[in-house]
């Protein structure tokens, strides 16, 4: 039941898994911590204690633009009911 809860009160995008793989080749993570090379588990590793949010990286622009991104490196507004995302 609490699932289903969830589900419907959601508003962000699935992206569990190893989520350190979503951080390769994203312009909201520094290159330092992208290693090209390195498989999700090791990459994972190397994020240690980076702080993330799914979230608005456009919350001040007319549409917002839904995104993975670092706590450390971009202002990442919370998600809304009613607004227009990319």
């Amino acid at each position: 039941m609490a699932g289903g809860w969830l589900r419907y009160v959601n508003i962000a995008p699935d992206v569990f898994g190893y989520i350190s793989s979503l951080t390769k080749g994203d312009e909201y993570f520094d290159e330092g911590m992208n290693g090209g090379v390195l498989d999700g588990l090791e990459r994972t590793r190397q994020m240690g204690e980076v702080t993330v949010k799914v979230g608005d990286v456009r919350p001040m622009e007319n549409i917002g633009l839904v995104a993975f991104a670092s706590l450390d490196e971009t202002v990442v507004g919370t998600l809304r009911q009613g607004r227009m995302y990319l």
